[in-house]
């Protein structure tokens, strides 16, 4: 698998993560600053999906750089709520969700993540 410098903090990340079978709802930040929220069957695949660019349209424009969250669910239903009501949430909240799964995770320290 060949990816762009762009999506090497995402990728190689996800090589050391222990990652859920089964459904799960993630949250992906792009390289716009803006976020990309899913759920899928298969989190490692679809997140390196994105990140070659075969994700949806939103992150074929705006490139992932960081895999900032995910939350494993029991099925397709579940999972798939959970990413509706994240997808109505104020920007001020997601910030929230990641910054309490990642107390470390800082927004200014990604060099190739730009903030609107």
């Amino acid at each position: 698998m060949q990816t762009t410098s762009k999506h090497t903090l995402l990728v190689s990340k996800l090589s050391s993560l222990n990652l859920p079978q089964g459904w799960s709802t993630y949250l992906l930040i792009c390289q716009d600053g803006s976020y990309y929220i899913g759920s899928t069957e298969n989190l490692r695949e679809r997140i390196l999906n994105h990140a070659e660019g075969k994700g949806g349209a939103h992150t074929k424009e705006n490139p992932p750089v960081i895999f900032a969250w995910y939350e494993p669910h029991p099925n397709a239903e579940s999972a798939r709520q959970r990413e509706r009501q994240l997808k109505g949430w104020s920007r001020s909240k997601k910030n929230f969700l990641v910054r309490a799964s990642s107390p470390q995770f800082s927004f200014g320290r990604h060099p190739n993540l730009r903030l609107p």
